[in-house]
């Protein structure tokens, strides 16, 4: 009887899986994979002053776009690196945009503010970006070039020397 019962629980399970992943293969067959060299997807988020960024508007200037959130601790690890580079940066065109996942203003300001982080913020909430970026693990890096090519992808915390390489691959002097 329990071998019955467990059979017949693993054939629900195998089927539901089979339909999940039946479900979401046209949408992975038509994504386009978001790799160093294609184009960076075009986006528009709310930033923490309220203001609307689309990412096509920064063309002619190097990006450096971060999906982070608050309770992540290889994204606290790594956000100090960020704050350097862009304070060292900015001035010669770098724009650093840090996409916070599933949080809200209320959440993200305590923290940016504590820890002195002054870069751009935005706010993802749906998560919709880093859908499109293909993001499954934070923190998730890309580095796109002046002309909207991504030139760098970085899963998980990278150490300052190199997210300076890739930022002068991407033509940051």
């Amino acid at each position: 009887m329990k071998t019955t019962l467990s059979m017949r629980a693993a054939r629900l399970m195998l089927g539901a899986t089979l339909a999940a992943c039946a479900m979401l293969a046209p949408v992975a067959a038509t994504a386009a994979p978001v790799t160093p060299s294609s184009q960076a997807p075009d986006f528009t988020l709310r930033g923490m002053d309220g203001q609307n960024l689309r990412l096509q508007e920064l063309r002619g200037r190097v990006v450096l776009v971060n999906f982070w959130a608050t309770w992540c601790g290889p994204c606290r690890l790594e956000m100090p690196s960020i704050q350097k580079l862009h304070r060292e940066f900015k001035t010669r065109g770098l724009v650093v945009l840090g996409i916070n996942q599933g949080e809200d203003v209320l959440k993200v300001r305590p923290f940016l503010k504590k820890n002195g982080y002054d870069f751009g913020i935005l706010l993802d909430a749906q998560q919709s970006v880093a859908g499109r970026y293909q993001v499954s693990s934070i923190p998730s890096l890309f580095i796109i070039d002046r002309t909207g090519t991504i030139r760098s992808h970085f899963v998980g915390v990278r150490d300052e020397d190199t997210l300076r390489e890739a930022l002068a691959k991407a033509g940051m002097p």
